[in-house]
């Protein structure tokens, strides 16, 4: 799989661009933004490791996870799902260009690999959650193969 076949260059570079003006303007008052401990093990010990659109991006010493810190408060962040720029080009734009390329190259696999560690298993789980599932694309993909 090319990287082009599922983030075209062109819509990528705009939904970057975008998401660059969007960091400047939801997020430009760090004063709503608080600290915080390891979102992956809640441990307090994190060292910096690059900066980026005004985010301080930190990795745990604890479990290596990678995360902001300080981090927006969750009502500007939910203002910024319902209002930024970027967030509604990537869910009218960029990802229905894309879909399909993502699920033949991206969810077939999984959701074939996820059939085969469930088959093997000797306990049958009830269900199987995607965790951070976007818009869902991969879970409606794996029911539909059940």
């Amino acid at each position: 799989m090319r990287e082009t076949e599922i983030r075209p260059t062109e819509l990528l570079n705009e939904y970057l661009r975008l998401s660059a003006e969007d960091a400047r303007a939801f997020f430009a008052d760090q004063a709503s933004f608080s600290e915080r401990n390891c979102p992956g093990c809640d441990a307090e010990d994190a060292d910096q490791v690059f900066e980026k659109n005004g985010f301080s991006l930190v990795r745990c010493r604890n479990c290596q996870t990678l995360y902001a810190n300080p981090a927006p408060v969750s009502e500007v962040l939910a203002e910024f799902y319902r209002a930024s720029p970027s967030q509604e080009y990537w869910a009218k734009t960029f990802f229905p260009a894309v879909a399909e390329a993502r699920r033949e190259k991206i969810f077939r696999p999984r959701v074939s690999r996820i059939r085969e560690i469930v088959t093997k298993s000797a306990s049958r789980p009830a269900r199987v959650i995607d965790v951070g599932a976007g818009t869902g694309v991969m879970s409606r993909y794996a029911a539909e193969r059940g």
